[in-house]
């Protein structure tokens, strides 16, 4: 039996979001190699919470111009660029303390890549002849990639659902037998510096025979797997390339039994992580109705949560009443964009009155719902983007922006490659917060201003919720600190962020109609804060637009209790 350590690598971002953090891949890894006999530690370094200032790499150097850094702002965006996690000299004590056998390493983030060789490179540097083993959704729609870009440090690749591969490597190689490797399904390697890809091994038929998944790190909040695989084939995913096109699902009575596993362990906080939790209407039915026999009126409340989204197409009003019965608290559902011809290019068809229908059913049962859509996909423009969000802005949802990157392994990667919007390779450009794809309808500045008008939106649909009076005027708040053609404001105290947002709305609704910009502190004594105005690398012609959609139109508040009229 060996003694393996799982590692799931540290990120370096502009922000990272800890509550979907959980390694949920390698905790299922773990469990199923510690059912075999092995000796497993899992060795995840975001879960320390670190996170430090470090310099923008080169290749992000043109979004300075995008974030600025003093911004104090409920609209800005980003402001510095971290590194999130153990640093490669605590990994590699931690390494060195552990003696493993094999090393396990997590490469799912395109954009993460080369922090996940970076860890590599720090096992191959304490341990040379320990195997070095690396999974996860980016190698498995970039193999050859992987090896290349790996020679050296990284020894087998596990592509696809790893469970059942992975131990069948170790085996192979506890048996010192390399010949295996060529009839194994699901790898990939260096033979004799030919890189060798297998065929890719079937997916797992019965979930129920995996073990659960136990973090070794308590918390309060656990993301739970009730079924694997997506028949949606949207054209901007790649989740088909390691769980497949059909959708396979778990029993309810293997769900539950999970569920009061981790609830015992101390987990009050369920997320089902499916990528299609409602696929099977009757079935997701079957399900709520056994959270709620299970664990609703318990002493110790649970709540649940669907955070990778929901087909709006697949609820309907007594599964929304089901869900609100059980313990969910918000919907997320994803519009990704109402344009039929975007819909078409990305093989994502959706009802907008069925997105409405579903929105208003899920307020009336006190559901509050975020609303995903994707800003920037190949095809989209500017004037419909636009229309979205002021389409959003007029529902009880909270909009949950994301800014389109294409994933190695989707169709649409593919089409930006032949497009010349991205090169391949780049890896470290593929995430949001990068804005890596410029067409002829857009550029990155466009993307920019329409992502600071959501938090706009946003920032209003709150003001809805805190103030009762709401049919106020922006202009009367803060008027006398305010006028034209002052660069600095001074007040006696320090401003909190529902002020700066109150001049700045006033700013771009009313003193300045159309001014859409940021405020920084300039300097301060016991008495006395002095602020200037922050200029934005924005389109001020997309900011009219927005200001004309706006026009008689009523933003909604999240519980849909309240609005602002325009």
């Amino acid at each position: 039996m060996m003694k393996i350590l799982l590692i799931n690598p540290p990120i370096e971002d502009f922000y990272q979001t800890e509550i979907r953090q959980e390694p949920l891949g390698l905790e299922y890894l773990a469990a199923v190699l510690q059912q075999q006999g092995h000796q497993v530690k899992i060795l995840d370094a975001l879960a320390s919470g670190k996170k430090r200032v470090i310099p923008l790499p080169p290749q992000l150097a043109y979004l300075q111009q995008f974030y600025p850094s003093d911004d104090l702002s409920p609209f800005k965006l980003f402001t510095r660029y971290r590194h999130f996690g153990l640093d490669f000299t605590e990994i590699r004590d931690e390494i060195i303390r552990f003696v493993p056998d094999l090393i396990g390493i997590s490469a799912n983030f395109t954009p993460y890549f080369d922090m996940a060789l970076g860890v590599a490179r720090v096992c191959k540097s304490v341990f040379p002849n320990v195997p070095v083993v690396m999974g996860g959704h980016h190698v498995t729609a970039e193999p050859e990639d992987t090896l290349r870009k790996g020679c050296g440090v990284v020894d087998y690749l596990v592509l696809g659902e790893g469970e059942v591969t992975l131990g069948e490597l170790i085996k192979a190689l506890e048996a010192s037998d390399i010949s295996q490797l060529h009839h194994l399904a699901g790898i990939a390697f260096r033979n004799e510096n030919q890189l060798r890809v297998n065929p890719p091994i079937s997916f797992i038929e019965d979930l129920d025979t995996l073990p659960f998944p136990v973090p070794e790190i308590p918390a309060k909040f656990k993301m739970i797997l009730t079924s694997r695989g997506c028949p949606r084939r949207c054209s901007f995913c790649a989740i088909a390339k390691v769980m497949g096109c059909r959708w396979r699902r778990r029993s309810i009575e293997s769900v539950i039994e999970e569920i009061r596993f981790a609830v015992q362990h101390g987990f009050d906080q369920i997320d089902f992580e499916d990528d299609n939790l409602t696929w099977d209407r009757q079935r997701a039915k079957e399900l709520f109705r056994a959270l709620i026999k299970d664990f609703k009126g318990q002493s110790k409340k649970v709540t649940f949560s669907a955070m990778n989204g929901l087909d709006t197409e697949s609820l309907d009003e007594e599964l929304i009443v089901l869900m609100a019965e059980a313990g969910f608290q918000w919907l997320n559902l994803p519009l990704v964009s109402s344009d039929s011809h975007v819909q078409r290019r990305i093989h994502r068809y959706q009802s907008q009155e069925k997105f409405v229908q579903v929105v208003n059913i899920a307020a009336r049962n006190g559901l509050k719902v975020v609303a995903y859509l994707i800003l920037g996909l190949p095809g989209d423009h500017v004037e419909q983007m636009l229309r979205d969000l002021v389409f959003l802005s007029e529902l009880p949802v909270l909009l949950g922006p994301s800014i389109f990157y294409p994933p190695p392994g989707s169709a649409i990667y593919q089409y930006c490659l032949e497009q010349g919007y991205i090169r391949h390779g780049e890896y470290i450009l593929l995430r949001g917060t990068a804005f890596p794809v410029e067409t002829p309808a857009f550029q990155r500045r466009d993307l920019v201003t329409l992502l600071r008008l959501v938090r706009v939106i946003n920032f209003i649909k709150y003001l809805a919720d805190q103030i009762s009076e709401h049919e106020m005027l922006f202009q009367k708040y803060l008027a006398s600190h305010l006028s034209r053609g002052h660069e600095t404001l001074i007040f006696d105290h320090k401003l909190s962020r529902l002020e700066i947002g109150f001049i700045l709305l006033n700013s771009l609704f009313a003193l300045d109609k159309g001014k859409l910009r940021g405020l920084r502190l300039k300097s301060k004594t016991q008495s006395c804060y002095q602020y200037e105005w922050l200029s934005y690398v924005i389109n001020d012609e997309i900011v009219e637009k927005f200001l004309q959609l706006l026009d008689g139109k009523r933003i909604k508040d999240v519980e849909g209790k309240a609005e602002f009229r325009f």
